[in-house]
């Protein structure tokens, strides 16, 4: 009787350790990243922002000869991202506020967040 009685009760708890990792892999959902860009900011640039934050850049950085001799020409300008659902309470998504500064002649970058703040939106 009492082999029985162990038996049942492991067997529930390898059930039960398992329903538990199965409900929370399901839960979790990765927050999406939304862009705003000013209406004057190039198509380029909008493409290489989204690029450097959604991370796929392939790690690869070319530095120009240009950039070395003469320096970065840089594009300078603001972008905003509104990550959605970061939290599970109300105001639920983070605004951010970067300067960005990026070289229209090789892989450089720089982002400076200027502001954060939670904002409700969805």
């Amino acid at each position: 009787m009492k082999k029985l009685l162990a038996i049942l009760l492991s067997v529930s708890f390898i059930f039960g350790a398992m329903s538990v990792t199965v409900n929370a892999a399901d839960s979790f959902e990765e927050p999406a990243i939304e862009f705003i860009f000013d209406e004057s900011t190039p198509i380029e640039i909008q493409q290489r922002i989204i690029a450097d934050f959604s991370g796929e850049d392939d790690g690869a950085a070319t530095y120009g000869l240009t950039c070395t001799l003469f320096g970065h020409k840089l594009d300078t300008g603001y972008t905003s991202t509104v990550t959605h659902k970061v939290r599970s309470t109300d105001p639920r998504c983070l605004k951010e506020t970067f300067s960005y500064e990026i070289c229209s002649r090789c892989d450089y970058s720089n982002y400076t967040l200027i502001a954060s703040s939670y904002i409700s939106c969805c």
